[in-house]
């Protein structure tokens, strides 16, 4: 039975192997814990830049096509501005077109000037009338063209803008 105490009783040498099996276990824990928080920090980096491209991606497309809308209707705005000029300068010549024409007759008769010195004299001045209508016309089509497009300009600026800030 002695040398069975022998076996039970924890010698110093077989108490610094266990301390050092026990260290050596400690440190591998460690190391593994390291590694693992350190990969799992790359795959969170990595889940972060796919997200980012990916909203990039998806935030590019939507924006192109808002912008291709953006063009179109912008486009039909400026169209739309330009027939109504023309309607508005066709309403005009046809308006000074028709303003009396009994003016002729009545003035050959008082001033005895023949009936065609009058029709030319009044095709001049229809003329000239009608220069400076449609001069003042083109005028206001010009201011309504060029706020129109600052109009536009503005909004594709704030488009862009807000392209930028979502990125």
């Amino acid at each position: 039975t002695a040398n069975m105490d022998h076996l039970h009783t924890p010698s110093a040498s077989s108490h610094s192997v266990a301390s050092s099996c026990a260290e050596e276990v400690e440190e591998k824990r460690a190391e593994v814990q390291r590694s693992h928080k350190e990969k799992r920090r790359q795959c969170q980096r990595n889940f972060l830049h796919q997200e980012k491209e990916l909203k990039e991606k998806y935030l590019d497309a939507a924006f192109t096509q808002a912008e291709k809308v953006m063009v179109k209707s912008q486009a039909s705005q400026l169209k739309s501005l330009e027939n109504l000029h023309k309607q508005e300068a066709d309403d005009v010549m046809k308006r000074i077109e028709n303003e009396k024409t009994d003016d002729i007759s009545e003035n050959a008769n008082i001033t005895g000037i023949s009936k065609e010195d009058l029709q030319r004299e009044r095709r001049i001045r229809l003329v000239k009338r009608g220069v400076t209508e449609r001069n003042k016309l083109q005028e206001l089509y010009e201011g309504r063209r060029l706020e129109l497009e600052l109009a536009q300009e503005k909004i594709r600026q704030e488009l862009h803008g807000e392209l930028d800030r979502r990125r």
